[in-house]
């Protein structure tokens, strides 16, 4: 538009003083835990369910699904499965994600393995409310194995917030 003399270039200049990028919801994985549980508190009040908890089953299909729409489709499942579910625990089948279990569907950013190891520690310490030890033992780890990773990720679990 500047060089068909539509739009000004000093004005361009003037409004365009700061960028943001935000990356998509699928590449920001270690977001969607937290996400979901402040999601899921907001709509929970919002049609007053009173206190809603996701199943494991459940928090691990949301891990799981590629959120084309970002946040606004995270949000969306949780809003439709606090009004439509029965129950104060959600599962894999009240959030009606299409195509959760078939992996032609799922978009994971490609990552190393040490990429995706931190991840999925700062998810399941975050997940435990900063309590290593459960989040240990949720994934399988001693005590010594978990700080070793903490270690060599050189994470602080006092500054992870959820």
């Amino acid at each position: 538009m500047i060089t068909s003399e539509q739009f000004r270039r000093d004005l361009l200049f003037r409004l365009n003083t700061i960028e943001l990028h935000i990356p998509p919801l699928r590449e920001r994985i270690e977001d969607i835990t937290c996400l979901s549980e402040y999601l899921l508190e907001k709509h929970s009040n919002k049609y007053q369910r009173g206190e809603m908890s996701l199943l494991k089953d459940a928090q691990i299909a949301i891990l799981k699904h590629p959120w084309i729409g970002n946040v606004r489709e995270l949000s969306h499942s949780i809003e439709r499965a606090v009004i439509m579910s029965e129950n104060d625990q959600l599962d894999v089948q009240s959030l009606s994600l299409n195509h959760q279990n078939d992996p032609s569907t799922q978009s994971f950013p490609l990552m190393t393995l040490e990429e995706n190891e931190k991840i999925t520690l700062v998810t399941a310490i975050k997940h435990y409310q900063g309590n290593v030890i459960e989040a240990g033992e949720f994934l399988g780890m001693s005590k010594s194995a978990i700080y070793r990773r903490l270690e060599k990720f050189a994470i602080d679990p006092k500054n992870l917030e959820c």
